[in-house]
């Protein structure tokens, strides 16, 4: 599946190509934090990945992002890696919100369930396209509200 378009400078229009990954945007995020027996960094920074989704509240996005050490470095690769595969600023663009959710938790679980610290597409550390990723939803918070694509926060509500 590819949303976007590359060429275009319009707002909403940022690219990515997800073909053959899963959408973890459509699963209960915490229930799939609270079925991690261990707890590690990861697992921590899935469960409020989970509270973001739930109450829409992106001082849990600031939680997840602080949890791990910041490397800008790191980070920058990975921004310069899309810049490649996309170009500069596509990112910036904006994009459906639960896009970028869903690329931050199936990195997060690539380190959680399969122990792999480095994506084998770019070659960088998991935790820093988690960290990018988490970087762009807080951003569309302030610059792209109209993407907000997360369901409603009364479906999460136990009354």
């Amino acid at each position: 599946m590819s949303t976007g378009d590359i060429t275009s400078n319009e707002k909403g229009t940022g690219a990515r190509y997800n073909s053959g990954k899963a959408d973890y945007s459509l699963i209960a995020i915490s229930i799939l934090a609270d079925s991690f027996a261990e707890e590690t960094t990861s697992v921590t920074a899935l469960t409020m990945l989970g509270l973001y989704q739930e109450t829409q509240d992106t001082e849990w996005l600031m939680k997840a992002f602080n949890i791990f050490d910041t490397d800008c470095h790191g980070m920058i690769k990975v921004l310069e890696y899309g810049s490649r595969k996309y170009k500069y600023w596509n990112w910036l663009k904006g994009q459906n919100w639960s896009i970028p959710l869903a690329c931050a938790v199936r990195h997060l679980l690539k380190i959680i369930l399969d122990g792999e610290e480095v994506d084998d597409e770019s070659g960088l550390h998991h935790v820093y396209h988690f960290k990018c990723n988490v970087m762009f939803l807080i951003q569309y918070a302030k610059s792209y509200p109209e993407g907000n694509d997360l369901p409603p926060k009364e479906y999460f509500d136990a009354d």
